[in-house]
């Protein structure tokens, strides 16, 4: 694994990921903790850095307005037909659509941008 023999020479690496807590506990799984020091993560999609030795994350940026436009997803049939399930990240730094289908991505985002706009579809 190339990222073991740079974490051996001290060279530092970043992670990013749309992926959440779940990230850092796999990376703390896999990666030895004395290695940890070296470890930097941006989670959901950049929306917060924390560091592997860290019980909270070093910064956080926060979606403003996120359980509102949750809620504007959620009261709105169209995007309720391609979605199983739309949730707020625990930092509140994004909002996730949980397709249907994977298929339906396209669909997804169109229609979360109709929505976003003020649009009726």
């Amino acid at each position: 694994m190339p990222s073991r023999t740079l974490l051996q020479y001290n060279i530092p690496i970043c992670v990013i990921t749309g992926r959440g807590r779940s990230a850092l506990k796999l990376l703390r799984e896999r990666i030895g903790r004395k290695f940890w020091n070296h470890v930097c993560c941006y989670l959901y999609n950049g929306g917060a850095r924390w560091h592997l030795t860290a019980s909270k994350p070093e910064w956080v940026n926060v979606l403003k307005d996120a359980d509102r436009i949750a809620r504007k997803l959620r009261s709105n049939t169209g995007i309720l037909r391609v979605a199983d399930q739309i949730e707020v990240a625990s930092l509140g730094v994004q909002v996730t659509v949980h397709l249907a289908e994977p298929n339906l991505a396209e669909t997804a985002v169109a229609a979360v941008r109709k929505i976003l706009r003020g649009e009726r579809i």
